[in-house]
């Protein structure tokens, strides 16, 4: 039986206790999500076909009706999802609904985009009130599934807690490094594995 998440019936966290949200499970999204149930993450899901959800919520996750519902519940969601305008659609860019569903909130990207479109995604959240992190992951299926993904950072330089709560459980690192810019995933400083 799945456990929904209705939509006016959770507000964003502020406690120690965090729940991320994850829009995608498809063959990326489905194994990253694994592992951060792994590392004992409360973890929210939404996908176009909720049946896709059904291995995490028997583990525990919640699954959200819709976006809407996934942004309501969390501060913090990753996109892993297909392209562009599939981003685009569960934003609600273009529509009132990106403000709600990014206004105070951390969104996490972690497909691949254009320079230029993340660039102009990173300064609408900001202006919106939320917040962008650009995690394109460079990996297959197996490697997700091991924690083994290398997961590259862009964007305002992200926090010590953020690095480590939404990093190491996808990639096994502990430092995922600070970028220069939006959409150009070009690293400062090594990043140190476990």
């Amino acid at each position: 039986m799945p456990h929904w998440i209705a939509l006016r019936a959770y507000a964003p966290c502020h406690d120690s206790v965090m729940t991320v949200g994850f829009a995608g499970i498809g063959i990326m999204g489905l194994p990253m999500a694994t592992r951060l149930l792994d590392a004992s993450v409360e973890l929210a899901v939404w996908s176009r076909r909720a049946e896709a959800c059904a291995p995490l919520v028997e583990r525990g996750a919640l699954l959200a009706a819709d976006p809407d519902a996934l942004f309501a519940a969390c501060d913090t969601v990753v996109l892993m999802l297909r392209d562009e305008l599939a981003t685009d659609a569960v934003l609600g860019r273009g529509t009132p609904a990106f403000a709600r569903r990014v206004a105070g909130r951390r969104v996490i990207v972690s497909g691949t985009n254009s320079p230029a479109y993340s660039e102009a995604l990173a300064a609408e959240i900001h202006a919106a009130g939320g917040s962008y992190v650009e995690a394109p992951v460079s990996g297959s299926r197996v490697p997700a599934e091991r924690g083994e993904l290398v997961v590259m950072l862009a964007g305002r330089t992200p926090t010590r807690s953020t690095r480590r709560r939404h990093c190491s459980p996808r990639s096994g690192r502990r430092s995922c490094g600070a970028v220069r810019c939006p959409g150009r995933c070009a690293p400062r400083s090594r990043s140190t594995t476990t």
